[in-house]
C-alpha cells in the first residue's frame, strides 16, 4: 500500500469537513447575535451581572381556599426546571398563548399539590440565597404577570 493511500483515508471527507465549518459558523453566529437555541447558545447564563437582589419568576398554585403555594420546580420532572428561563419571553405571548402556558403549568402544579384550583406566575423581587441549602429570604416586591383558573 502506498503512503498516499494511508494519508487518503486518514483525513477527513469533504462532507466532514463542511459540516465542521457550518457547525462551528453557527455557534459563533449563536454566541454573537444572542440567540438561545439548543445545543447553540448566546452565553446569556454567564454574561449577566448578578447582584444581592434580582428580579426572578414564581409559579404558585391556588389552592381550593384561595391560599397561594410556590411551586418547588426543582422537585418537578425535569422537563419544568427549565421554566424561569421561558417565562423570560412570557409578556410578549398572545392571550392564548399565554392562558395555554397557564394551564400547562396547572398541570405539573398538581404533581406537587393534587388540589390545585389555580396557577399565578408572578416577577417576584428578591435577596439571592446564600447558599444552595441556605433558605430563601422573603421577597421585597411582587408583580402579578398572570393568573388562570383550572376547570
Amino acid at each position: 500500500m502506498s503512503s498516499r493511500a494511508a494519508t487518503s483515508r486518514a483525513e477527513p471527507g469533504i462532507v466532514i469537513r463542511i459540516f465542521v465549518v457550518a457547525f462551528l459558523a453557527l455557534f459563533l453566529g449563536a454566541g454573537l447575535l444572542g440567540v438561545e437555541a439548543w445545543p447553540l447558545t448566546g452565553w446569556r447564563l454567564y454574561s449577566r451581572l448578578r447582584h444581592g437582589q434580582q428580579w426572578y419568576w414564581q409559579v404558585g398554585a391556588v389552592g381550593p381556599d384561595g391560599r397561594e403555594r410556590p411551586l418547588d420546580l426543582h422537585r418537578l420532572p425535569a422537563a419544568y426546571h427549565g421554566i424561569p428561563y421561558v417565562l423570560g419571553g412570557f409578556g410578549g405571548l398572545s392571550a392564548g398563548a399565554k392562558e395555554s402556558a397557564c394551564r400547562g403549568l396547572g398541570e405539573a402544579a398538581r404533581l406537587q399539590f393534587p388540589d390545585v384550583t389555580g396557577v399565578v406566575i408572578d416577577r417576584v423581587r428578591g435577596s439571592v440565597a446564600r447558599g444552595p441549602d441556605a433558605p430563601v429570604p422573603a421577597p421585597s416586591g411582587r408583580i402579578r404577570s398572570y393568573q388562570c383558573s383550572l376547570g
